[in-house]
């Protein structure tokens, strides 16, 4: 693959790789005493590629001579020779830090400015023009990123080119093409919160969410209410106080992450040790302790996080966190049951899931708005043993999956828990800790509490 660059592009393959190259570094040739920048590397085995360079002083290169760099060393497998690249001239391609797609153009941001660049039409290349927007937005800052906004799930006609300051200002457009007067329309500035990063936003449907410090706001939102008022139109106002405390220490660009085949959200929020999720059928909130990374993606069904480390993490497969057990945890909405003046005394509680395995679940009981988690359950060995595709050997156990029932109702025995106050929360914890996923899904719990007479 050829890099992105507004210069022309070289290109010199290598074997005999002693040690490895850098992009951007200084590639001469010892013999020729050619040199050019290292634009891009192509590892094709352990010891063979090819470069793609810059312009070529004092060349060319000559086959077979010793090529090195600050820190690479091979020989030359013939001379260098042009290659074909991507040119865009009108900007420093350097400089761009964010790109999307609108009716079939490439639009750019201007990295610390508030211009965005865009393409013709259906092009990955060719002369990139302006569209300065130092006279729309109020409050300065520089342009952050943009989208397109639909009004419909789909693309089409009524998309909008939507352009988001780091200041929280939103500026929305219409048309095909800024460069025509008459088919380029503003159609106004709106104000949504500071985003939280140029990743921070996502589409779900029909709208534009983004990420903010007070909540995700939908786009549609802002369209309607005072920014005073937004955060009622939030998609965390149930976890106001939780999305406040996150974003207030995020240190870096929070990613907002759809995972459709897991039918989830994920707020990315870099350096922290947890994440938030909710649930795209529900809009349920829940906290993922252990799952960080400084960004995400997906690939055909699976969600993966990179990490400051290094690694690259699946998320959300098999029955351990990297190879440790982990305990899920649900704490229930607190109730006052009827009466916030009576004491109360809670003594019975039970359970019912979806279920296609053996597991261990621990009742306790929350008490006043204060949840005190007890020890969580030891993880229960599978019954249907540890099945893995590609390395348990054929024959050597059953599919623990019933094609003809696949999820199994369960309803728990009444089991003795303890708890007393004014409002109280059940709570249930199990534990998960085989190589496969834990098959258990919880549906409801049941609980019986008594009320504390009047002393008369």
């Amino acid at each position: 693959m050829n890099p992105l660059t507004d210069e022309a592009v070289n290109q010199i393959s290598f074997d005999g790789m002693i040690s490895e190259f850098a992009v951007g570094q200084t590639l001469t040739g010892d013999t020729s005493g050619a040199t050019a920048e290292i634009l891009s590397i192509v590892q094709q085995t352990g010891s063979t590629g090819i470069l793609k360079i810059g312009a070529v002083t004092g060349g060319p290169f000559q086959d077979d001579e010793p090529i090195s760099s600050a820190t690479g060393s091979a020989f030359a497998d013939g001379a260098n020779s042009a290659a074909n690249a991507i040119t865009i001239s009108g900007v420093d391609t350097k400089s761009l830090s964010h790109v999307w797609l609108y009716r079939d153009r490439l639009f750019f941001v201007k990295k610390d400015s508030l211009k965005a660049y865009f393409l013709p039409i259906a092009s990955v290349g060719g002369a990139a023009l302006d569209v300065d927007l130092s006279g729309v937005f109020q409050r300065g800052g520089r342009l952050l990123f943009g989208a397109t906004w639909s009004l419909d799930s789909g693309d089409g006609l009524d998309d909008k080119c939507v352009f988001v300051s780091s200041f929280g200002e939103v500026a929305i457009y219409s048309g095909a093409n800024p460069s025509d007067a008459s088919a380029w329309a503003f159609e106004g500035r709106y104000d949504i919160g500071e985003p939280l990063g140029k990743n921070a936003s996502m589409r779900i449907g029909g709208d534009l969410v983004i990420a903010t410090d007070e909540g995700i706001v939908p786009l549609s939102a802002a369209l309607q209410r005072d920014p005073s008022e937004l955060s009622l139109s939030a998609v965390t106002r149930k976890i106001q106080n939780t999305w406040t405390d996150e974003a207030a220490r995020a240190s870096s660009d929070v990613q907002l992450l759809k995972w459709a085949a897991g039918e989830m959200v994920l707020a990315v929020f870099p350096q922290a040790t947890r994440m938030l999720t909710a649930n795209l059928n529900t809009t349920a909130w829940a906290i993922q302790t252990g799952w960080h990374g400084t960004c995400g993606a997906t690939f055909g069904d699976g969600v993966y996080v990179g990490r400051t480390d290094g690694f690259v993490m699946q998320l959300d497969t098999g029955g351990t966190d990297d190879g440790a057990p982990f305990t899920a945890r649900a704490c229930l909405s607190f109730d006052e049951m009827g009466d916030p003046a009576a004491y109360k005394v809670a003594s019975l509680m039970r359970a019912s899931y979806f279920a296609d395995d053996a597991f261990a679940a621990e009742f306790s009981v929350a008490s006043d708005f204060d949840v005190k988690w007890p020890a969580a359950p030891s993880a229960v060995p599978s019954a249907r043993g540890a099945m893995v595709w590609g390395a348990t050997a054929w024959g050597a156990g059953s599919w623990g999956k019933d094609i003809e029932r696949p999820r199994k109702g369960v309803t728990g025995q009444w089991e003795s828990v303890y708890g007393t106050g004014y409002a109280l929360a059940p709570m249930v914890q199990i534990t998960s800790g085989g190589d496969l996923k834990l098959p258990v899904e919880l549906l409801r719990v049941d609980f019986i509490a008594e009320t504390g007479g009047r002393v008369v």
